[in-house]
């Protein structure tokens, strides 16, 4: 009943633990905490725990491990012994084999491996630095996009180097169902310049849209473009800040005019790409897209680009005859296009939620009232590898839907910051000091019910 007892001791049975300043643990103050805790007296009174002899030495109460002999540490010393291995200078916030190495070389208590685990899994410096495996990666998810010009993606890419023009950033927008991309370099990336392409290259020319999807980019989401969204009677969609997977069309997009661009740039100073932005939109539209096996330009205009050599051959001429029955002509061929767009996305779709779909994962399922770690990437000036690259602890308040979290911050004072962050950015918050607390009352009562136990035997 003893050993049992004494298995379940995995916490403190000291309800106010011993806080030393200077996280350092002398003889006498062990001496005089040994005799306050019940698991050492326990294992005084047993004489030995799993063959392991316990006894007195020097005033210490030590137990005989393969290893040698170690001190027997209260649980009321643990917080102070776990610091100063683990969190000190001298340690280094190395991770639990190395924090547990160098306790067992000191001390001994029931479950020794399994608190220092707990404890590294809960400390703040290692939880809000180190790297951690994402816990939950969902499976994709494929927006559609209704009607044509319902729909369309914003996003701006930048800085690059300053162009002849002063350039030095790139708006871009692209239609989410006929893919069709409008871009424009700009040498400011403020809201402004953003409504102005906006409203210029987007509305202007294709009517009002009803949804407008970019991520959490200050310029993207200010007041400026609040209030050109409301103007047109739309609304406006940030996934989640930061996450550019979010908004994967447009940020294809940048990736593909950048790569064209490269190919064309002849000054070594690299201050002439924003002559080639345009070309490599007209490229990007007359090119049959990988999702809907047909040109951009042809889903949205009805017809397709050509290329200057195109119009040397004369087999290709062709007479449009009356308004009306080109316009017939139009429309069915547009019809037909469209259906066999969506026949080609769909495939294309699936084919694309079956390879991704091979790396989701649920390692856990996330309520509300549980508290996380979110992943907080550096930015700006401060994008160092130095950074703390996790903030937390946060408590999950409700589901904000596609796989996102409303999210109310603990590690900060004053007035309560909420914030929406993606499941897979969250991984547990592990906090050792109510483990120990919890185990502590475990402990308590095990021990109650046992002299219980033993005065209705006696």
């Amino acid at each position: 009943m003893i050993t049992g007892a004494i298995d379940e001791m995995d916490g403190e049975d000291d309800v106010a633990p011993v806080v030393e300043e200077t996280l350092q643990l002398t003889d006498v103050e062990i001496i005089e905490a040994q005799p306050r805790s019940r698991l050492v007296q326990k294992l005084v009174a047993a004489g030995e725990y799993r063959g392991m002899p316990v006894e007195q030495s020097y005033g210490l109460v030590v137990v005989g491990t393969p290893l040698g002999k170690r001190v027997v540490l209260p649980p009321a010393l643990w917080a102070v012994v776990f610091k100063e291995m683990h969190g000190s200078v001298w340690a280094g916030h190395l991770r639990g084999p190395h924090t547990y190495g160098r306790i067992s070389q000191l001390y001994w208590w029931p479950n020794l491996q399994r608190e220092v685990k707990q404890w590294v899994r809960g400390c703040q410096e290692c939880g809000s630095r180190k790297a951690q495996p994402r816990e939950v990666v969902p499976p994709l998810r494929s927006i559609h996009g209704g009607e044509v010009g319902d729909r369309w993606a914003l996003d701006a890419a930048g800085p690059f180097p300053v162009a002849d023009g002063g350039e030095r950033y790139v708006i871009a927008a692209l239609e989410y169902v006929t893919r069709y991309a409008v871009a424009r370099s700009v040498t400011r990336r403020t809201a402004e310049n953003v409504a102005t392409f906006l409203m210029e290259d987007v509305v202007l020319r294709f009517e009002a849209f009803r949804e407008l999807l970019t991520d959490g980019a200050p310029e993207l989401t200010g007041e400026v473009i609040e209030k050109l969204v409301d103007l047109l009677q739309a609304r406006q969609v940030n996934p989640v800040p930061y996450r550019p997977q979010m908004v994967g069309l447009v940020e294809r997009f940048h990736r593909s005019w950048k790569d064209c661009v490269v190919a064309y740039m002849a000054n070594e100073q690299q201050n002439d790409w924003n002559l080639w932005v345009k070309f490599a939109v007209y490229a990007y539209n007359s090119a049959n897209h990988s999702t809907v096996a047909l040109t951009p330009n042809e889903l949205m205009m009805g017809r397709r680009l050509r290329a200057p050599n195109e119009l040397l051959r004369s087999t290709r001429t062709s007479e449009a005859g009356e308004l009306p029955s080109y316009h017939a002509r139009l429309v069915a061929a547009m019809v037909t296009s469209r259906e066999y767009a969506e026949a080609a996305r769909t495939k294309e779709q699936g084919r694309q939620a079956r390879y991704y779909n091979k790396r989701t994962r649920q390692g856990r399922a996330l309520d509300p009232g549980d508290r996380v770690w979110v992943y907080n990437p550096p930015r700006g000036a401060k994008a160092t590898k130095f950074v703390h690259r996790w903030m937390g602890p946060a408590r999950i308040v409700e589901a904000a839907g596609y796989d996102n979290f409303l999210l109310q911050r603990e590690d900060k004072g004053g007035a309560p910051e909420l914030i929406i962050a993606h499941v897979s950015f969250l991984v547990s918050y592990h906090s050792p000091e109510p483990l120990l607390e919890r185990a502590a009352e475990d402990i308590d009562a095990q021990l109650e019910y046992e002299e219980q136990c033993e005065k209705e035997d006696w």
